[in-house]
């Protein structure tokens, strides 16, 4: 049971977030407060208010950056338009909407959209082919109702909030500087807590709050310990791991601010404490793509990160006809830990039964309150586990959803590695592709879709969109309407010459 400190640490978050908004730079704070948020809010506490998502751990830190940014653009326009009543800068007209069509606009910034829309769509789709009860034995699971298409699409908006706060925010080249940054000094302060857990036993979140987050006995590994510290999972400490390792070797890649020596030497730190957690599949992660960020050419990296978010992509399509060698898999592991290749076993047994259930509702899935689980006719008991977000995904909002949910998260690599030398990407772009490789590899096993996750795949789009803009700002002529400038005064007409077509050349 949580304790009144784990309500105290949830519901003072907006006051983190003001503090963080003052003392940091605006793209530092929104990933300080996205960040910090996730990892130290205890699980299990919140509240649910009707018709509206719980305020918890999930979705605390992106309302209140959310709000944050909303107030800091609403007090910078004020400021403007004071400063500019009083004289102390020309008026130039920055507070005005341009009604024009966009120069720096490209069909890139539609995808985003539509996928959204697509999202959206696949609630209304959802409830409209789920509105039946279903029988189990005793068990009875109620079919959707119309207020459940509100609660659907607010569910999507609270998830993927974060990955469009960082489309809008996080998508030049310093500010995936700082990202990178927070993120990796975020995961050196928690390598301290991961660190005594692995010694002293997952207790962290009992002593301070109260609770166990989840089950013990998943926490014991080969006569040693797991850290959970203050997430759901000890395997989300080994993919936050992973995903600071591999942000650390994007950073030495670069040179950032010319410490390449010591981010090399952070790097080595954080894979000694990830090989401490336990986590084999995040090990496994890092051991693959650590020497391709830190050595491989390019188009090289580019061209792995595209692969693998293709092959995620269709993942569902390819598991379900089998073209993913599982026995194979199976018995490489075995070799390696046969606990390990007992659990991973064990796993695919139950994505299997789970997507023979899917598959009855392909494109619009099951729904929620565990209607796309599978039980027991006779008796009613659930015999289904759900480990990864993949099949929770397929199961809850069939194909329209896992294809919204996924192609967010996976399209940035492919179009990059389409367009990389078109839009100017380079070996900083294709590091954070990577990164999100490295997750979404751990999207087919494990839930992982977390924050993290969104505030990089948000940034990778708000990267690939940045360099659409410039292509399309440079073929228009035009200035870019997000930072509009003074219009030049038209120049005079000379006499005896016909001026009727000289008119400035503007593609739209």
């Amino acid at each position: 049971m949580p304790n009144l400190l784990a309500q105290i640490v949830l519901f003072s978050w907006p006051l983190v977030t003001w503090f963080l908004f003052r003392r940091l730079n605006l793209t530092q704070a929104l990933a300080a407060t996205v960040l910090l948020g996730y990892l130290f809010i205890p699980q299990r506490v919140g509240f649910d208010p009707p018709l509206l998502p719980p305020i918890d751990k999930q979705t605390m830190p992106s309302l209140c950056a959310a709000v944050a940014l909303w107030l800091t653009e609403r007090n910078a326009a004020q400021r403007a338009r004071r400063d500019a009543r009083l004289g102390k800068i020309p008026a130039t007209g920055e507070d005005k909407p341009d009604r024009r069509k966009p120069a720096g606009r490209a069909r890139i910034n539609r995808i985003v959209p539509m996928i959204i829309g697509m999202l959206m769509l696949s609630s209304v789709l959802t409830w409209a082919t789920n509105q039946s009860a279903l029988f189990y034995g005793p068990r009875y699971i109620g079919g959707l109702k119309p207020y459940d298409i509100g609660s659907m699409a607010i569910e999507i908006f609270m998830q993927v909030l974060p990955f469009l706060m960082a489309r809008k925010y996080l998508g030049t080249r310093e500010a995936q500087t700082d990202l990178l940054k927070v993120l990796v000094y975020c995961g050196f302060a928690y390598s301290f807590l991961i660190l005594w857990e692995a010694r002293m036993s997952p207790q962290l979140n009992v002593q301070l709050y109260g609770f166990f987050a989840h089950s013990w006995i998943q926490h014991v590994r080969g006569g040693a310990f797991r850290p959970i510290v203050f997430l759901a999972h000890g395997l989300l400490v080994g993919i936050f791991l992973a995903m600071t390792i591999l942000a650390v070797a994007v950073l030495a890649r670069n040179n950032v601010d010319g410490k390449r020596k010591q981010w090399l030497m952070l790097c080595g730190w954080l894979v000694l404490c990830l090989v401490l957690s336990r986590n084999m599949g995040a090990t496994i992660i890092i051991l693959g793509l650590v020497p391709l960020i830190l050595l491989a050419p390019m188009r090289l990296q580019f061209l792995v990160a595209a692969i693998i978010s293709g092959i995620v992509l269709i993942y569902p399509m390819a598991r379900g006809s089998g073209l993913i060698p599982t026995e194979r898999i199976v018995s490489v592991i075995q070799g390696i830990n046969e606990d390990r290749a007992q659990s991973l076993e064990f796993r695919l047994n139950m994505e299997d039964i789970l997507l023979e259930k899917a598959n009855e509702r392909p494109l619009s899935g099951w729904g929620g309150w565990g209607r796309n689980r599978v039980y027991n006719p006779e008796t009613g008991k659930d015999e289904s586990i759900t480990d990864g977000s993949w099949i929770m995904v397929i199961g809850v909002y069939g194909w329209v959803g896992y294809l919204g949910y996924f192609g967010l998260i996976c399209l940035p690599a492919i179009l990059s590695f389409l367009r990389f030398r078109r839009y100017g990407l380079d070996t900083m772009d294709a590091g954070f592709l990577l990164i999100l490789a490295g997750n979404l590899i751990d999207l087919i096993p494990n839930a992982s879709m977390v924050p993290v996750l969104w505030l990089i795949a948000g940034c990778t789009w708000g990267r690939l969109e940045t360099g659409a803009a410039m292509i399309a700002k440079k073929r228009s002529g035009r200035p870019d309407p997000i930072r509009r400038t003074e219009r030049p005064a038209p120049r005079r007409a000379e006499p005896g010459r016909d001026h009727s077509l000289n008119v400035t050349s503007s593609k739209t």
